[in-house]
């Protein structure tokens, strides 16, 4: 019985997949994304995958070990502008959290560490706003 180790990549045009199998047999895989339902690329890439292994796709999928999935939807989205008005709501003091988990630095800091490097603005597209009770 093989093992299989999948990687998945949706992106805003094309789905591509890698299957590896314990015998480092490596297969790459490609198909058109779906906007209105990404997981189909997903097993489009699968089935091509199970097709060219000679097996059907449950058989496959039954022997996967490991399934690493990665996808730019929502990266794509923000950057065209193409998402919903969202809120994120933050304890008071912790309002740059998002800024300095990403490793936004000055690039006069970046000889730095982590801990010591200054947030910077990154052009957030939701405006800020406070509310204290």
């Amino acid at each position: 019985m093989p093992s299989y180790y999948v990687a998945s990549d949706i992106g805003g045009t094309f789905t591509d997949t890698v299957v590896i199998d314990d015998t480092g047999r490596v297969g790459r895989y490609k198909s058109s994304t779906v906007p209105d339902n990404p997981a189909e690329g997903v097993l489009n890439t699968l089935v091509d995958a199970a097709d060219e292994r000679g097996v059907d796709l449950a058989e496959l999928l039954a022997d996967v070990e490991m399934f690493a999935h990665g996808t730019t939807i929502a990266t794509n989205a923000m950057l065209e502008g193409r998402t919903k008005k969202v809120g994120l709501i933050q304890t008071r003091g912790f309002g740059d959290t998002l800024t300095t988990m990403r490793g936004s630095a000055r690039a006069t800091d970046r000889g730095s560490s982590a801990s010591s490097a200054a947030p910077t603005s990154t052009g957030s597209r939701s405006p800020r706003c406070t509310w204290t009770r």
